[in-house]
């Protein structure tokens, strides 16, 4: 059973001001529950304040440098609200002076609030994560990370070891159902900015609000699909072909080897022409929930994984076509095989959304839960 969207929480560090505020109050426009963690008791108040009326909220001061607060920001949001659904590594501290003036003090400062601090609450939030089904991690980077302005040195290659620690967490857990974002402003008008950069003025700046909507769009579940598909009589091709909002799509689609409980394959679709490649890859992860993951990969990467074709599967070739129809979106799929049939895939975003077959396909019956008409069946030697 799903987690309930509406009651999700998010954990955001550096939430006393600045782009975590503006987070936290962005966040709190869709229901969602937060913990805020800082510093200053006073400052995360006032953005408690600020939020509106039904968001629960926990408050958590502490020193980020600190190797034990990551862990008890976990442990506490846990206690008060039971679950924990996105994490926000928002809190950072900058510098601006020459690299041979910083101390070894202030680079172990930066570091341990702009990397340690995020790989411990990651590492402490992991085990939440894994229970949620909108699981995700926000890490905010920095502009610096990729650009390497002056005077910034450790403040760079702190954001810069963060965007790599969040690849490689993204990497790990996808399979999982965890998402890993990394967002890398440039200038954000915050106090921050205002202190390491007093060169730079408003004008032309990003605001914190922006960078909040952008961790909301990110934080967002994914959205429902409902399919639906029926067994049709053999459509008529040239009807389709003669549709002007109808594009024709040849997709080859081959089953990879894989371990019990997950499912592989690759596909490549085009117009007979110019090719797209994907891996797909669907893992159970326990009796009522599976994970699907697919990823855009290169022709290169594609001919290498044909390698690993199961011998057991015969290689599904289908004729798709993609028709938009009375605003509605139907996908036709037309296998070689058959002579006298076809199927037709509908995609709602409502359990009540009645669902219009186009009078022009004769259908046979709906075969949505019938195990016989899906790929992986019809690939069976």
């Amino acid at each position: 059973m799903k987690t309930n969207p509406q009651g999700r929480v998010a954990l955001i560090t550096g939430a006393g001001g600045g782009i975590g505020r503006a987070i936290a109050l962005r966040l709190a426009q869709d229901g969602i529950h937060l913990a805020l963690c800082g510093r200053t008791r006073s400052k995360l108040e006032e953005t408690a304040a600020l939020l509106p009326e039904g968001v629960r909220v926990a408050i958590i001061t502490g020193d980020l440098t600190d190797p034990a607060f990551p862990a008890q920001c976990v442990k506490e949001t846990l206690a008060f609200f039971g679950r924990l659904d996105i994490l926000i590594n928002n809190a950072g501290l900058a510098q601006s002076q020459p690299f041979e003036e910083i101390t070894l003090d202030e680079y172990n400062r930066i570091m341990d609030t702009n990397v340690k601090a995020p790989f411990l609450l990651c590492q402490a939030a992991l085990p939440a994560l894994r229970a949620s089904d909108y699981a995700t991690v926000i890490n905010i980077a920095s502009v610096t990370a990729h650009k390497g302005y002056p005077l910034q040195s450790v403040y760079s290659a702190s954001k810069h070891a963060l965007i790599g620690m969040s690849k490689s967490l993204a990497n790990e857990v996808y399979k999982e159902n965890i998402r890993v974002h990394v967002i890398s402003p440039g200038g954000v008008f915050t106090d921050m900015v205002r202190i390491s950069r007093p060169d730079l003025s408003e004008e032309g700046m990003i605001l914190p609000e922006d960078v909040a909507e952008i961790a909301a769009f990110l934080g967002e579940p994914e959205p429902l699909e409902i399919e639906r598909k029926f067994l049709i009589e053999y459509p008529d091709i040239s009807w389709l072909e003669s549709q002007p909002n109808c594009k024709r799509v040849e997709i080859i689609q081959t089953y990879l080897k894989a371990d019990d409980g997950e499912e592989r394959r690759v596909r490549q679709r085009g117009d007979g022409e110019h090719f797209l490649y994907f891996l797909t890859v669907k893992r159970k992860i326990s009796e009522f929930k599976r994970v699907e993951t697919e990823r855009k990969i290169t022709k290169d990467e594609y001919l290498a994984l044909l390698l690993e074709a199961d011998t057991q599967k015969r290689q599904i070739r289908k004729t798709r076509y993609c028709l938009l129809y009375e605003n509605e979106y139907f996908e036709i799929d037309v296998y070689p095989f058959w002579t006298d049939k076809a199927v037709v895939e509908i995609e709602l975003n409502s359990e009540d959304k009645q669902v219009r077959v186009p009078s022009v396909f004769k259908v046979i019956k709906e075969v949505t839960d019938d195990e016989n008409y899906k790929n992986a069946a019809l690939a069976k030697l």
